[in-house]
């Protein structure tokens, strides 16, 4: 295996489900003897990038490549939900958690030729925030300094537990400095003006991981390869050619038929219709939640009863046998992967005679409700347009009329920010794996917004979620997180349904299969079985 795990120097309690086999095997892969100058791994992916720059990186397929081309400060440890060093040997926090203090690892090279110093984590931390990408919020209220070469201090003007999950992601990549600020990087006031250093990173790797970037065809293929200046062993698979295909069709008959060695865009049923002979595939759960958002603004939504009668009329055990294997009923709107959750197993459960009971008290029976979602937009494979029919299918079998307001993701999307949707069903992806991600939710908060719903109109659901912004302990934040849950949950103005799980799938010549909590594969990680 290649030795990327490196020193634990802490340890964050997530309570992330753990990954499990689906098909083919009823443990982890097992290691193999592997290992080959010329294995070429095939991985068919829908490549959407339109960069490869880590501080403007913002869709799937991107963060995937930069996962092996990349590293952060922290990472998460190979099928765990422990976080430990990748770039830092060792770190320390205060009491109220407002500065960590990081010490670097003396053996790291970037691939472009330099050596890592906290220069370089101060220009790549400074980079993300002034070049105002849509990850640079992550940098509010915090700040990074260079003690000396080998040590950085990160501040935040508020206490702030979650900042370990936040360096963990593809935003906090650290790249060499110098080598990009010959390409035109800037980290200062100017960069979101400035800095031409963007499409670099297409042309190039500045980072420090297992491999490098050979090739990139726009639209249709990345090639990677093993970087010479990576300090682990040699990944089994010298190189890794990403393919641009967005035909769920065409990656099942490549991975079935040896045309490809990775996916992992199938849903749970279309794995189940794989020969397990063929094929190796694990499962883990996403941190994220579809759910059901009613809105404020007018309408039936607005009644209580109205909403209750909805939340007790979706057959969520249905739902939940639908997605296929793995996926798991949302609790709330934290996922039940992550702390502070309401507990798995504790989720709303359907009572027909009590939703027709509540639609009743309502008076409003006769009003139609419209299910708003991206006709086009898929979670873990599954297509969203048939959990809307699901859910017609459930409330109209109360008694509502219930009509689908099926849209192109960008069109339905579009209407759901601006407020114009009766009911929408969406999932939130988070930008880190933590439950102040959820807080947007929250009355006033940037989802809330969209229904309708102010601060104003729940004082107490409020405090609630300041109460769990500002705990600091692991235990007491856990329980401030569930308690503003479960407090939210009672409105019903946003229905947890579906957790959907990630399925990753190769073909038999690949084994040491993994994911980390945001189902992206650690690729050098894979063994070269055959």
């Amino acid at each position: 295996m290649a030795a990327k795990r490196l020193r634990r120097a802490a340890a964050m309690a997530l309570a992330l489900g753990s990954v499990s086999a689906l098909v083919a095997c009823s443990g982890p892969v097992a290691v193999g003897e592997g290992g080959d100058a010329d294995a070429t791994l095939i991985y068919d992916l829908g490549l959407e990038m339109t960069t490869l720059d880590p501080a403007a990186v913002f869709d799937v397929s991107a963060s995937i490549i930069n996962a092996q081309v990349y590293e952060q400060l922290v990472g998460y440890a190979t099928d765990s939900d422990e976080i430990e060093g990748e770039l830092a040997e060792s770190w320390e926090r205060n009491d109220d958690a407002t500065e960590y203090r990081f010490v670097l690892r003396d053996d790291v090279a970037f691939e472009s030729g330099g050596e890592l110093s906290s220069a370089d984590v101060e220009f790549s931390f400074n980079r993300l925030k002034n070049l105002q990408g849509g990850s640079a919020y992550l940098m509010d209220g915090i700040t990074v300094a260079s003690e000396d070469e080998r040590t950085v201090v990160v501040s935040s003007e508020v206490p702030k537990p979650e900042l370990l999950a936040m360096l963990a992601t593809q935003s906090f990549s650290v790249y060499d400095s110098a080598a990009v600020q010959e390409r035109g990087g800037l980290a200062d006031e100017s960069a979101a003006t400035e800095d031409t250093a963007g499409d670099a990173f297409f042309e190039e790797s500045f980072g420090s991981g297992a491999y490098a970037l050979a090739s990139y065809e726009p639209n249709a293929e990345v090639e990677l390869v093993a970087s010479e200046s990576w300090r682990g062993d040699a990944p089994d698979f010298a190189k890794v050619l990403v393919r641009n295909s967005r035909s769920i069709q065409q990656q099942t008959l490549n991975i079935q038929n040896g045309g490809s060695d990775v996916t992992n865009s199938l849903s749970s049923p279309q794995v189940a219709e794989l020969d397990a002979e063929s094929v190796n595939v694990i499962s883990q759960p996403l941190p994220q939640v579809i759910y059901f958002a009613l809105t404020n603004s007018g309408g039936p939504t607005v009644n209580d009863d109205f909403r209750r009668a909805v939340a007790l009329g979706i057959d969520y055990d249905g739902i939940v046998e639908m997605a296929g294997e793995g996926a798991r009923q949302g609790t709330g709107v934290i996922p039940t992967t992550l702390a502070g959750a309401i507990p798995e197993g504790e989720g709303l459960q359907r009572d027909v005679e009590a939703a027709k009971a509540a639609l009743a008290a309502s008076g409003m029976a006769d009003q139609p409700l419209s299910i708003s979602f991206g006709s086009d937009y898929a979670v873990g494979g599954q297509d969203m347009g048939l959990f809307a029919q699901k859910i017609q299918s459930d409330l109209e079998e109360i008694g509502m009329t219930v009509e689908l307001d099926g849209a192109p993701t960008q069109v339905s999307r579009t209407a759901n920010q601006e407020g114009k949707v009766q009911a929408a069903l969406w999932p939130f992806p988070p930008d880190y794996a933590d439950a102040s991600q959820f807080l947007i939710h929250s009355p006033g908060g940037l989802l809330a917004e969209r229904i309708h719903w102010t601060a104003e109109e729940a004082p107490e659901i409020v405090a609630l979620a300041d109460a769990a912004q500002h705990a600091v302990d692991d235990a007491d934040r856990a329980a401030a997180y569930e308690a503003w849950a479960r407090a939210l949950r009672d409105t019903n103005r946003f229905i947890a349904v579906v957790e959907v799980p990630q399925n990753l799938v190769t073909s038999k010549r690949v084994g040491s299969l993994n994911m980390d909590v945001a189902g992206e594969p650690q690729i050098n990680l894979f063994t070269l079985e055959q």
